[in-house]
């Protein structure tokens, strides 16, 4: 072989090995992120590596779930101390895990839940769920309260903050937190003292009632959740469900199954009901001091204080006499399963007679009224200012049941907690729930436009 052909092989060698050092150096570079082009799905790996090398995220957060479309694949969720909401798709690739790192179906995620998450910022990819596990769950909660001035839910015994982001669902539709009623039942979902998510799981419906002349003044029951005064022209918050409705005016009625839907209104005529039934209380009569022995007639009837008293429902003339204290009488109205009577013939402490009553309509199950709170009406020119009631508009109003006028509308205030109803033809109706303070200040109330009915 020629000396020009070594030459020429040991150049092509030479030229070869060039190429070769060149490609791996560009291959680095690109490994590296420095000195090529990239595409953007290159720079979305990136991003998502630069939390950790084994994440395929860029983005934490701790959220509650307020959203979720299993058809097109996507989770709606809102940052706890936030309004904004963020739409991430997921796929089968996104690994989703209960609080005990157990694996889960997308399916077994409700909505309320609170959860971390780890997502791409830049296409809201979402590559983790996990039910967090620092949140805490109350499900099923009836006995609960809202101090609405100071923000604060009392369930049971414990108390919890919540602010203006708190997020309220029912059925999939959000709630202002005064829609919520009293029989609602509720899942509670927060983090320490406060409250972020609440779940309506069993919310209400409306029961009006017709044909009402022969039992005005008499005693409504819808199961054993709620029970009030008959009034006319009436229409009730129920809670949704299949229960017995009773109405009896001094002890004798008529009992239907009715069913109430959440959100309908339920009709009902106590002119259809067919076979009378008499309702009876048991009144257990608590009277001081203890030397008083005396004698019990309840409407002229003698009866044995010292045992439980069955009573109809209605009212009724209660009078003790006694041979130590002057006579004592008194109006009361039996309208629950159960109710105490304190009664005090010394006149030491008038404050000490009282009314308790288990089974009325409030949020708690037991509810202390007078004959004027039960209607939900208070006396006629009452001293202790009014409730105003500017909006909406033209809308029937409803207070704890009985038919106030068309607003805007100024009623006398009455102590307490309460629910005020709005209904317009066309319309959907909607209840909310109010607290009132014991002052002579107005009361000025707005509420949001109501929407028109499918």
């Amino acid at each position: 072989m020629s000396e020009k052909k070594y030459i020429s092989i040991a150049a092509a060698c030479v030229g070869a090995i060039g190429v070769i050092i060149c490609i791996s150096s560009l291959i680095n570079d690109n490994k590296r992120g420095s000195g090529g082009k990239h595409n953007a799905a290159t720079t979305t790996i990136e991003a998502e590596e630069t939390v950790d090398k084994d994440k395929r995220y860029n983005k934490e957060d701790i959220v509650v779930i307020t959203n979720i479309d299993t058809v097109n694949s996507k989770v709606t969720v809102r940052k706890l101390e936030e309004t904004a909401e963020i739409v991430l798709t997921y796929n089968g690739g996104t690994v989703v895990k209960s609080k005990y790192d157990n694996q889960l179906m997308m399916e077994q995620i409700t909505v309320g839940e609170i959860a971390r998450i780890g997502y791409v910022t830049g296409t809201h990819k979402l590559i983790e769920l996990q039910e967090y596990g620092d949140a805490f769950e109350n499900t099923m909660a009836t006995r609960w309260m809202v101090d609405y001035d100071k923000k604060l839910i009392t369930i049971g015994s414990d108390t919890y903050s919540y602010d203006d982001n708190i997020f309220i669902d029912s059925n999939g539709k959000g709630l202002d937190i005064r829609e919520i009623s009293g029989i609602d039942e509720l899942t509670v979902r927060g983090i320490g003292n406060k409250v972020f998510s609440v779940t309506v799981t069993k919310g209400h419906g409306f029961v009006r009632l017709t044909n009402t002349e022969n039992y005005v003044g008499g005693i409504i029951e819808i199961g054993d959740r709620l029970s009030t005064k008959i009034v006319e022209d009436m229409v009730l918050a129920a809670p949704e469900g299949v229960f017995n409705l009773t109405a009896t005016i001094n002890g004798v009625g008529g009992s239907k199954e009715i069913q109430v839907l959440r959100g309908q209104e339920t009709v009902v005529s106590l002119g259809s009901f067919e076979q009378a039934v008499t309702r009876y209380g048991s009144v257990k009569l608590n009277v001081l001091p203890e030397d008083a022995e005396a004698t019990l007639t309840v409407d002229g009837v003698e009866m044995d204080y010292t045992e439980l008293l069955s009573i109809p429902y209605g009212t009724h003339t209660l009078k003790l006499t006694s041979n130590n204290y002057d006579a004592y009488t008194k109006q009361i109205t039996v309208s629950s399963v159960y109710s105490t009577i304190n009664v005090n013939m010394s006149g030491e402490d008038e404050t000490s007679d009282s009314t308790t009553q288990t089974g009325t309509e409030s949020g708690t199950g037991d509810n202390t009224t007078s004959e004027d709170e039960t209607t939900g009406v208070s006396n006629p020119g009452g001293n202790n200012g009014l409730i105003c009631i500017t909006a909406p508009e033209g809308a029937k109003v409803y207070f704890d049941g009985a038919y106030m006028g068309v607003s805007p509308i100024s009623i006398d205030k009455v102590e307490g907690e309460h629910t005020i109803i709005f209904k317009r033809d066309g319309y959907v109706t909607k209840s909310y729930t109010v607290d009132v303070s014991n002052d002579t200040e107005d009361m000025i109330l707005s509420f949001p436009a109501m929407l028109e009915g499918e």
